[in-house]
Formats: structure tokens, C-alpha cells, sequence
């Protein structure tokens, strides 16, 4: 079903330290390791992903969006990473504190993939008439031993950043609206994911991907593109398609695992993991804020957004730009 919501606002928020392989101390060989996979910083947080991330994350969008705290009639919140004490309802501790009193709260811990599935799941409940505006929201902060977060994650393609993203959306024309969004899961990928390769001398790919998982993960995401081009009736070759945006993970998954899986055609996919790492649940709304931000697309442009998790569902969705000054455009190198 073609989507006409718009996005009134979308942020990112960063905790100010970052933390680099070689500063965090690991061997040089790891370090290395990570530069190959396009990972030259990460941001780093020893506070709470609700109170010190997300709630900041959700004022700067509703401050952007022209929306007061009591016109959000819907809070979705998505997290991959423990939140600490506002475990378990960390999805209503954030609409309190932002002052959206009366939402109805939405919390999913959905891998990677939360922050895509509240994103879909907002739109279609704003689309259907019985919500006004949403809050959707992510916050992650994970573990802060180097060898966990760099070599254990980092030299396998997923450097875990802290951080939290947060989107305001509606039915008004806006300068980005979302067309349609679409997902596609693979739950019988589960087991292939938790028993990585074991082979002698395995790449990394192979080491946090078993390539028995690759040919599924690879069908749903063709399966979700395909889905939300068919719906607002682009084909790849568009050149209406500014743009595509994928997960932000390292080299070696993109390239190798998740790229061949795209339709010929499209453009070369934006890489935007190298300040961030990989946003835990949001990535898909990360990149959101990026093209809002950086003004990468024109009126009557498309933008397609495409998030890969260990939640085993993949979500494309795609973006217009309607109203934006066309002169403003920043080009994509």
C-alpha cells in the first residue's frame, strides 16, 4: 500500500567521546582488520541509552518538527542493547520524560531491525487514520571492552556504536515523504546465524555469517525491494532514485553478502558507517536523518533505505522529496 506520511523531523544523537581501534587499545592486527572493514571511529556513551540518548534524540526532533510533546498520540521505541534501569518499559519511561502524556507506547526489541519495524509499523498506523503524529525512536549503548566491541564485533563487519535516533511523523505535506515501506523475514535463519562457520581460516564474513544463511538473507532482501518498488511503481533504473542507503556494517557483509542482493540498476549505495559504527535498532532512521540533514535529494527524487539485522527481517522503505529547495542539494560523492 502507497504511504503518503510525512516526516517532519528526523535526529541523531551522539554522545560527544569517540573511540578509535588503535585508541581502544586492541593489537594492530585487529586494527587493521577494522580499517579494511571502513571503521575509523566509533561514539562511545557511559550513560543511560533512555534519559542521556533518546530522550535528547526525541526533544531535538519534536523542537525541528513545529509538534508540541502533547500532539504525539504514538511512541514507538526500539532497542537492541540492555537499557538499563529502564528496563522493562523503556518505551513509556521516554514518552514521560518528553512530555507526550497521553501516547499510546510501543516498545520493540527487534535485533537491528527495530528501528525499521517501528518505522513501518507507525507509518501504516498513521496511514490508516487512527493516530495523528508519531515518535519513533532508538537508543543503544553497549559494551565498552575493546575486545568485545572492536574484535569481537568490529573485525567481523558490526562495530556496535552509541547512540539513539528519533523521527517525527504525520499526515502533512513535508520537504521527505515516506512512500511506501516494505519487510521480509527469514526466521529459518536463526540457527544458521548462532552457528557461524567454522572453517579453518574463515574470512570474516564468514565468521559471523554462515554462508548456508547468505542465500536467505540475500531473497528477503530482494524480496523487500522489490516489494516497495512494485508499490510506488519505480523500477530500479529509475533515475528518479537519487539515492540508496543500507545498514551500517562493515565492508565485507555489504559488499560481499548484501549488495549482490540488490536489483542492476540502482545507484551505488551510500556508506555511512565509518563515524558511527553500526546504531544497534537505528541504522534505517540514522540514515533518514542523514538525507534530511545533508539535503541529498530534490524535488522528485527518491531515496531507498534498506536495513539488514539479526532480527532476521529485512525492511526497505522508500523516501520523496517533495518541497525541498532543489538548489540546496548537496551532491553525493
Amino acid at each position: 500500500m502507497e504511504l503518503q506520511v510525512g516526516i517532519a523531523a528526523a535526529t541523531t544523537c551522539l554522545p560527544d567521546r569517540r573511540e578509535t581501534a588503535r585508541g581502544s587499545g586492541i593489537d594492530e592486527d585487529d586494527a587493521a582488520i577494522c580499517d579494511l572493514e571502513g571503521y575509523r571511529r566509533i561514539p562511545v556513551c557511559d550513560g543511560n541509552p533512555v534519559t542521556d540518548l533518546a530522550v535528547p534524540a526525541a526533544v531535538d526532533a519534536l523542537r525541528r518538527s513545529g509538534h508540541q510533546p502533547s500532539e504525539i498520540d504514538l511512541v514507538i521505541y526500539a532497542w537492541l542493547d540492555d537499557q538499563g534501569d529502564a528496563m522493562p518499559i523503556p518505551h513509556t519511561r521516554l514518552a514521560r520524560l518528553i512530555g507526550s502524556h497521553e501516547a499510546v507506547t510501543i516498545g520493540i526489541q527487534q535485533k537491528s531491525g527495530g528501528g525499521a519495524i517501528a518505522l513501518e509499523l507507525a507509518t501504516e498506523l498513521l496511514n490508516s487514520g487512527r493516530y495523528r503524529t508519531a515518535l519513533v525512536a532508538t537508543g543503544d549503548v553497549f559494551d565498552h571492552d575493546p575486545h568485545t566491541r572492536w574484535v569481537l564485533h568490529g573485525s567481523q563487519g558490526i562495530l556496535l556504536g552509541d547512540g539513539a535516533t528519533a523521527a517525527v511523523l504525520d499526515l502533512r505535506p513535508r520537504p521527505l515523504m515516506v512512500q511506501a515501506v516494505a519487510s521480509a523475514g527469514r526466521p529459518d535463519t536463526e540457527l544458521q546465524f548462532s552457528q557461524p562457520s567454522a572453517t579453518s581460516g574463515s574470512e570474516p564474513v564468514e565468521q559471523v555469517l554462515n554462508p548456508a544463511a547468505v542465500p536467505a538473507m540475500r531473497s528477503a532482501i530482494s524480496t523487500a525491494v522489490a516489494n516497495v518498488l512494485s508499490t510506488t511503481g519505480l523500477e530500479p533504473d529509475d533515475p528518479r532514485i537519487r539515492l540508496v542507503a543500507f545498514s551500517r556494517l562493515g565492508r565485507t557483509l555489504l559488499r560481499r553478502v548484501y549488495y549482490p542482493a540488490l536489483p542492476k540498476g540502482l545507484p551505488r549505495p551510500l556508506e555511512l558507517s565509518s563515524e558511527t559504527g553500526h546504531l544497534g535498532a537505528g541504522d534505517l532512521l540514522a540514515n533518514l536523518a542523514h538525507i534530511q540533514d545533508n539535503r541529498l535529494m530534490s524535488p522528485g527524487e527518491y531515496g531507498l533505505l534498506v536495513n539488514v539485522g539479526m532480527g532476521f527481517n529485512v525492511t526497505a522503505a522508500i523516501v520523496r522529496a517533495d518541497a525541498a529547495d532543489a538548489e540546496q542539494r548537496i551532491p553525493i560523492s
